[in-house]
């Protein structure tokens, strides 16, 4: 357990969940107290005393690594005016993130 002390979850209890490169993955879990599952800077956090037992739950950490959290940037092209103006593509509300935040939750 840990206490983020910066950002938007500032004053929040977080489970810890693995360590990529330097930075930590965190979660509230969502559900209880409203933290979603992050990356965060050690230096923002406190650790407590406090230890969850985590070896019950069936979590699969291995996917969680820098190329998950990536931001997928597309190559732009010079538009037309219709473009600009035109409905274009919708882009989905749900990701494959929101997928893997709901399957973390069920296993607390």
């Amino acid at each position: 357990m840990c206490i983020v002390l910066a950002g938007r979850y500032r004053g929040k209890r977080v489970v810890m969940l693995k360590q990529i490169n330097d930075t930590i993955l965190i979660t509230g879990p969502f559900k209880i107290n409203g933290v979603p599952l992050r990356r965060i800077n050690p230096a923002y956090v406190i650790a407590t005393s406090t230890k969850v037992d985590l070896s019950s739950a069936s979590l699969n950490l291995d996917k969680f690594d820098e190329a998950y959290f990536k931001v997928k940037k597309d190559k732009k092209g010079k538009s037309s005016e219709e473009e600009f103006f035109g409905e274009g593509e919708k882009v989905p509300t749900t990701s494959f993130y929101d997928a893997d935040v709901c399957l973390e939750e069920s296993c607390f």
